[in-house]
């Protein structure tokens, strides 16, 4: 596993694993805070954290936005935070923290409008699935899926894991999940699914709730990349 495009890991990345709120809604100089490098970091997570920081900083213009339409009318806007963490095969983890903040697709908020209206197969709670690839194209609210999912590197082949579910505070929903790879992966993206096998998008078997980009994490045979998605419906009107 390598954090660093151009500094191999050594015992330095043996970090503490910090315990992040995923139960109650982060102010944003929670997020700034969590989201920003910081001297408490080792020097590889610092150095990933620099390079992520203009693609977070993007994501959180969205959410900041949505704060500023809900303290002033009262008008709620879903939005989801991602926080990743690195477990090298029997090595210690290495906690990235907080990496992006989205507002969910366009795919993920018109499958939650169809489970309203009862049609049939729409399950929010199948959003647990959780999946990587290996293509940084930009993400955007219209995508349906990963620019390029890993197939075979998985370790179950074509399979995501699924991930854990808890409901946390009013209106927060968590998964965690963690993938594990069984070749070497260069990994810039994730996305949270509604099934477990890979493929084309569709809805509902396959489809996409959020999609986030960020700097590479490089995983070798055995690693894993651990996942914690925490979606908030912000009440209003």
């Amino acid at each position: 596993m390598n954090v660093d495009e151009t500094v191999r890991p050594g015992g330095e990345l043996t970090i503490e694993h910090l315990r992040h709120p995923t139960n109650t809604q982060l102010t944003i100089a929670e997020m700034l805070a969590e989201g920003l490098p910081n001297r408490r970091q080792s020097t590889p997570v610092r150095q990933w954290k620099r390079r992520q920081a203009r693609e977070f900083l993007s994501g959180l213009r969205g959410v900041k936005a949505a704060h500023r339409a809900y303290a002033r009318y009262g008008i709620s806007a879903p939005y989801g935070l991602l926080r990743l963490a690195v477990i090298p095969a029997g090595e210690p983890l290495v906690d990235l923290g907080l990496v992006s903040t989205k507002i969910i697709t366009t795919d993920g908020v018109d499958y939650v409008a169809n489970a309203f209206a009862a049609t049939a197969s729409y399950t929010p709670g199948n959003f647990k699935y959780h999946g990587i690839g290996t293509n940084n194209t930009a993400a955007v609210v219209g995508d349906r899926a990963l620019n390029t999912e890993i197939t075979t590197e998985y370790l179950t082949n074509s399979t995501r894991p699924a991930g854990t579910q808890v409901k946390g505070g009013t209106g927060i929903y968590t998964t965690v999940g963690t993938v594990t790879v069984d070749a070497s992966v260069g990994a810039v993206e994730w996305g949270l699914f509604t099934q477990a096998a890979t493929g084309a998008q569709s809805q509902p078997a396959n489809s996409m709730l959020d999609r986030v980009v960020y700097s590479i994490v490089n995983l070798a045979n055995g690693d894993s990349i651990q996942a914690t998605f925490t979606l908030t419906f912000p009440n209003g009107g």
